[in-house]
């Protein structure tokens, strides 16, 4: 219920906000022949390159954790509202079948599949 509004102000703000950010930062990343985020770290923030890769995998990591963090929560959720299991049996469920999924190959079928 509380998402939805936040989600639309996230939009609203966030959209212009991001855009007006990379109209200013657009001429110096492009002077600098920057293609990847390393790169723009290293040319806009003047920091080392090893510096700016560490930045980059600190960055990297913690969206990985969050978006497993929705995955779980969201399989949890949607067990629950099936099976009527309670939240934390339900969640616990989700997250051993998406971990043995993971382990069993899961993803790198997606992998292939989205290839071909």
């Amino acid at each position: 219920m509380f998402g939805v509004p936040w989600a639309t102000l996230l939009v609203m703000t966030g959209i212009p906000a991001a855009l007006a950010e990379l109209r200013r930062c657009l001429p110096a990343s492009m002077s600098a022949a920057v293609a990847f985020l390393i790169g723009y770290f290293v040319a806009m923030l003047g920091i080392g390159f090893w510096a700016a890769r560490r930045v980059g995998a600190v960055l990297a990591v913690g969206a990985l954790f969050l978006y497993l963090l929705g995955q779980f929560i969201a399989g949890g959720a949607g067990l629950e509202s099936v099976t009527g299991l309670p939240f934390n049996t339900a969640l616990l469920i989700a997250v051993g079948v998406i971990v043995a999924y993971t382990f069993l190959g899961g993803y790198l079928a997606v992998a292939y599949t989205d290839f071909v």
